[in-house]
């Protein structure tokens, strides 16, 4: 999903640099993982919900809600810039969500997890939020490689300017 940091006329998926490979399939499975193991935890067998006695209910929703929304956020802007534009030729993208992270459609989808593993708690669902940032992180490792080969030395000055997860604040 994030690869498609350019896109031609052609509207062919190979004009996006090379994906990490079941790229698709992976982010699919870890979905269904995710919700399926959050919504057991937190709303059947509560296994691993006891911290949510310790933050009253709204205080976890406002936060819930802020990461969800947040997460959107950043995946309709970056889809927005990536999938809906039209580019003649490969395009480096670095503006708007790209100058914040160098991955903000990973970021959303992983701030969206968050928000909900914050909703309720679950320790079940917060250490399976951390093995799927680390697939992310490796994925998006993979996807930085081909984008060096697409752009060479700017998308390495791109990488020395922008983090790749964790926006700075100055």
């Amino acid at each position: 999903m994030e690869r498609k940091v350019f896109r031609s006329d052609s509207h062919s998926r190979n004009c996006f640099g090379e994906e990490y490979p079941k790229s698709d399939q992976i982010q699919i499975i870890l979905l269904l993982l995710f919700l399926a193991a959050w919504s057991l935890d937190s709303f059947l067998l509560k296994a691993s919900t006891y911290p949510a006695r310790l933050l009253p209910l709204y205080l976890r929703l406002i936060v819930s809600v802020v990461l969800i929304f947040t997460g959107l956020l950043f995946v309709k802007r970056s889809h927005n810039l990536v999938i809906d534009e039209v580019y003649a030729r490969p395009t480096l993208i670095d503006a708007d969500v790209y100058d914040l992270v160098r991955h903000p459609m990973y970021l959303g989808i992983l701030l969206v997890y968050l928000g909900l593993s914050s909703s309720t708690l679950s320790m079940i669902s917060l250490g399976l939020w951390a093995g799927i940032f680390m697939i992310y992180n490796k994925m998006a490792a993979y996807e930085e490689r081909d984008l060096i080969r697409i752009f060479g030395r700017e998308y390495e000055d791109y990488m020395r300017r922008v983090p790749r997860w964790f926006p700075r604040l100055f």
